[in-house]
């Protein structure tokens, strides 16, 4: 009953259940119902590995085979799970006034429960009734969103890798950055949770996440074109246009990839779009794009 060996118990989280699960069996009364009840605090680890995909549609794997459980088709589930991707360990009345903020608090506090349980039960289908949740944990008022390796998350990955790409342009190391560009650029579908309708801590995760892919795609194309690997580089500028029409980086990419391959035409109507792009927002072109035009003026 001491405090101290309670915390240690927990700090040991799944890897005591063993120990405990034999205590509440064979120890004396008071000791085997401490372990008892520690064991209704301490979760299990799942023996199901989960995929979370959420750059583009958002698709759950479990070992390997797509999920379609019904709670998961429920809009409110698929906003739980993107803000709690988004927000490191918010408080329930954070989320509700996100998810509800049309309701008074007994209202949104009922729709929240109701929402937990079935996000759940799309985690953890197989959990007995008394068994503690392991993905998905509560501490009072604050929700937690375990990502360990029993979840992998394809958002957590492609950050991940970007920073690792960061780190390595950091100490000078571009080639070995690159590597780390394309491993980002290959989980990228689109938009983060693009199926699923939010307010503006949604967009603007959005923005962000589209915003790094976009730049991330573009360097990589950059480093791709400066070993002649026009093909690749080409479908990375392709890419980051597609994800934002209005980069004036990716347009100068993809010019400087026509160029490479001799093919003025598709230059010239590049660098037409970009700067028509540039008198509809009204923005000055960038010194790169300048030079381009300039270098494509004696081909006209």
């Amino acid at each position: 009953g001491q405090d101290s060996a309670r915390a240690i118990v927990e700090d040991l989280g799944p890897a005591a259940r063993a120990t405990l699960r034999a205590q509440a069996a064979t120890a004396p009364p008071n000791l085997a119902a401490t372990a008892r009840s520690l064991l209704r605090a301490i979760p299990a680890v799942p023996t199901a590995r989960l995929h979370l995909r959420v750059l583009g549609p958002l698709e759950l794997r479990r070992d390997g085979v797509v999920v379609t459980a019904p709670e998961l088709r429920r809009e409110r589930v698929r906003q739980l799970l993107g803000y709690l991707l988004v927000h490191d360990r918010p408080t329930r009345t954070a989320i509700t006034s996100e998810l509800w903020p049309d309701l008074d608090d007994a209202a949104a506090g009922k729709n929240l429960r109701v929402t937990l349980t079935s996000l759940q039960n799309v985690l953890e289908p197989d959990r007995g009734e008394l068994d503690p949740p392991y993905f998905l944990r509560s501490a009072g008022p604050v929700l937690h969103l375990v990502t360990d390796g029993a979840l992998e998350i394809d958002v957590l990955q492609f950050e991940r890798a970007l920073d690792e790409a960061a780190r390595l342009e950091r100490q000078g190391a571009p080639s070995a950055a690159l590597s780390a560009y394309l491993q980002a650029a290959d989980l990228w579908r689109g938009d983060f949770l693009a199926d699923v309708t939010g307010a503006s801590w949604l967009e603007w995760e959005r923005d962000r996440l589209r915003s790094r892919f976009v730049s991330s795609a573009v360097r990589a194309g950059n480093l791709l074109l400066a070993r002649g690997d026009t093909t690749t580089a080409r479908t990375l500028a392709e890419r980051a246009l597609r994800a934002d029409d209005c980069s004036e980086d990716a347009h100068q990419l993809l010019v400087s990839v026509h160029l490479a391959d001799g093919d003025l035409v598709d230059a010239h109507r590049t660098l037409r779009r970009c700067l028509q792009m540039l008198r509809e927002l009204g923005v000055p072109p960038q010194p790169r794009t300048r030079a381009l035009a300039q270098r494509l003026a004696p081909a006209r």
